[in-house]
């Protein structure tokens, strides 16, 4: 590798990393407790920021994610009148025996939830595209 790629990409990159996968590091290193990544975070976007960027890249779609109907019916139908549940209701609706799998599945960013209180609540909407995310095609 010649030394004007050395610093962008590190002394053992063998070729850059496709824009796709780069921005799913940094969504994942954002939603990391404390938002520990933020100077590296904006280095990347300058990094990346001539290369060309498809609409699914910026929504974060990854094609088929959109929210399954079935999954959102069957949690609005077991939590009549509610948009949101809290972590207790979220792991009993999610089948978990233990509400710190709700807490491990947050931390890791599978899960977001509303932290707009002071204990942080799962949208109906979010718990269905965990899901519908998370389940494999049959």
């Amino acid at each position: 590798m010649d030394k004007a790629h050395e610093g962008q990409y590190g002394p053992k990159a063998k070729e850059p990393l496709d824009t796709a996968s780069i921005v799913q590091v940094i969504r994942r290193a954002h939603v990391l407790p404390g938002h520990p990544c933020g100077r590296w975070i904006c280095w990347t976007i300058h990094g990346i920021a001539q290369r060309e960027f498809s609409d699914d890249t910026m929504s974060g779609n990854k094609g088929n994610t959109s929210v399954s109907p079935e999954f959102l019916q069957l949690l609005m139908a077991q939590f009549p009148g509610r948009l949101a549940l809290n972590r207790t209701e979220t792991a009993r609706a999610l089948g978990f025996k233990n509400a710190i799998t709700v807490d491990r599945l947050r931390q890791r960013g599978l899960l977001r939830a509303s932290v707009a209180t002071r204990r942080p609540t799962y949208p109906l909407t979010e718990i269905a595209r965990f899901l519908t995310e998370t389940s494999e095609g049959v």
